[in-house]
């Protein structure tokens, strides 16, 4: 345990979150350095970063870039830098609950293990307004802590805290710069496992997400849901379908694959009937399409109401809640496909995404 353990922090304009990120770090009971690559942040998270980490007793290294390269861009620039035998991949917005996350983490490192990410724990609702509350839900990322299980074996990363084996993450080249704001850690984890690794997701190691930025707003999640959309078509073009054919998920990992595969499919089959009413004025594909947003509107209805049942400290409206959000769960769809089609687009065309 006494090992060094690089902390790499990306930061963009996270002046509202990184005080608290940095002193989660500061808390940790290993060996640790503190790399933070700014991004070209308009606000004060630079300076109130240097003023936390002067403050404490690790050492630290600063990057500051004078124009914004994007989000993998700035890991490797941290990951060129590091010194650790593993990465604590951390973003600005995430705060470590226990002083002995890393080192727990650390145990379950292995031959075979090259991640271990958290469990996002859920904020005082206090913290969270409505748009953070509905998108944490319609994304299943909010969801309670499974009592009968200690960890699982996922698909892929969260990409916001992680734990990489540095020798592993090296020998692929780091994080692929093709992709500017998402999207990297999906790649990372296909290639992981292409390798023979896998990724363990451990549920007494909490993380809370602040959401910080954009994901204040309804419309900057919405923005956010086009961004994720378009990091997919990304991968899709990129790594074909062997996103699909890792098959070592249990049940929270495919879970969340599965949505988001079937935000494609039912905006696909949406689409397509409307223009087949467009086309032909039938009332079929009318009554086609009334079927499809009845059922999806379900799925999200089931989603949220099973969510603000498990968790009852989230709402104090949880029948409203579950009436109007899935409303919104459409909408989503939508903008993720969209996503997905100009990311793809991009793709084809050699550009970054």
């Amino acid at each position: 345990m006494d090992r060094l353990v690089s902390v790499l922090i990306p930061t963009f304009n996270g002046a509202n979150t990184i005080e608290r990120t940095l002193k989660s770090v500061l808390g940790q009971d290993v060996n640790t350095e503190i790399i933070i690559v700014d991004d070209c942040s308009k606000d004060q998270t630079l300076e109130k970063a240097e003023a936390i980490l002067g403050s404490g007793n690790r050492p630290y290294k600063v990057i500051r870039h004078d124009k914004n390269e994007g989000l993998s861009a700035s890991l490797n620039d941290g990951l060129n830098l590091s010194l650790g035998d593993n990465i604590l991949v951390l973003h600005q917005d995430c705060e470590l609950m226990r002083a002995d996350w890393i080192s727990t983490a650390m145990k379950y490192m292995g031959e075979k293990v090259a991640v271990v990410t958290g469990y996002y724990g859920i904020m005082d609702p206090s913290e969270m307004n409505v748009a953070k509350k509905t998108f944490g839900l319609l994304r299943r990322q909010i969801h309670a802590r499974p009592l009968e299980k200690e960890y699982e074996i996922v698909n892929f990363s969260e990409g916001k805290c992680d734990l990489y084996n540095a020798k592993m993450l090296q020998s692929i080249g780091g994080f692929p710069e093709k992709y500017r704001i998402a999207g990297e850690d999906l790649s990372v984890s296909i290639q992981i496992h292409q390798r023979g690794y896998k990724i363990l997701k451990h549920f007494n190691l909490p993380v809370i997400q602040r959401y910080g930025g954009r994901a204040e707003s309804f419309r900057g999640n919405l923005q956010k849901e086009f961004e994720f959309g378009k990091a997919m078509g990304g991968i899709i073009g990129n790594h074909k379908l062997a996103m699909f054919r890792t098959g070592v998920g249990e049940l929270y990992g495919k879970s969340r694959t599965v949505h988001r595969v079937t935000q494609v499919i039912q905006t696909i089959a949406l689409v397509s009937v409307l223009v087949g009413y467009l086309l032909s004025q039938s009332v079929m594909f009318a009554f086609a399409a009334l079927i499809l947003i009845t059922l999806r509107y379900a799925y999200y209805a089931h989603l949220v109401w099973a969510r603000l049942r498990d968790i009852p400290k989230l709402s104090r409206h949880r029948r409203l809640d579950a009436l109007w959000m899935p409303s919104l769960g459409i909408v989503t769809d939508i903008v993720y496909s969209c996503g997905v089609v100009y990311g793809l687009l991009k793709w084809t065309g050699g550009r970054k995404i």
